[in-house]
């Protein structure tokens, strides 16, 4: 039987240093190009003001975006500050809307007809969080709703 040839001389170290300096380079630039590109910098938490209009039947952020098709975003961390407005274009029969964001805030408010109050919220988890009013406004009320988007 005959024994299977062994390479020998500088190509087995030639093969092994290329082999180290291959694995090196892709540990480098996992390390320092792939993961930075994934997680980014860490966000630091600003100071957020939005303007709310609660009007029969949907709450609008920043003058023109319905909180049900446009959510807000925020992230953890964030010191949001709402000044929320109600208005009762539709039913002027009615004068006063709730003001409740759901596992964000402990207690509801009311907000009297054009008359605005602040709610200042610091979220303390991510994730998607309903805007709801919590007082009877009228026929719509039940889509009186909007969405709050907490990033990490």
């Amino acid at each position: 039987m005959a024994q299977p040839e062994t390479v020998h001389g500088p190509w087995v170290g030639a093969s092994a240093v290329l082999l180290v300096l291959l694995i090196g380079t892709g540990m480098f630039y996992y390390q320092y190009v792939v993961l930075p590109a994934t997680t980014g910098p860490p966000h630091v938490p600003q100071n957020i003001v939005i303007d709310i209009v609660a009007e029969q039947w949907s709450f609008m952020w920043n003058g023109t975006l319905d909180t049900r098709s446009i959510p807000i975003v925020v992230h953890l961390g964030d010191n949001v500050t709402f000044h929320v407005k109600a208005t009762f274009d539709k039913d002027p029969s009615f004068n006063q809307h709730g003001f409740f964001i759901q596992g964000l805030m402990e207690v509801p408010v009311t907000v009297p007809a054009n008359q605005e109050i602040t709610v200042s919220i610091v979220p303390t988890q991510p994730g998607e969080f309903s805007i709801i009013c919590t007082i009877f406004c009228g026929t719509g009320h039940g889509n009186m709703r909007g969405i709050l988007t907490v990033l990490p």
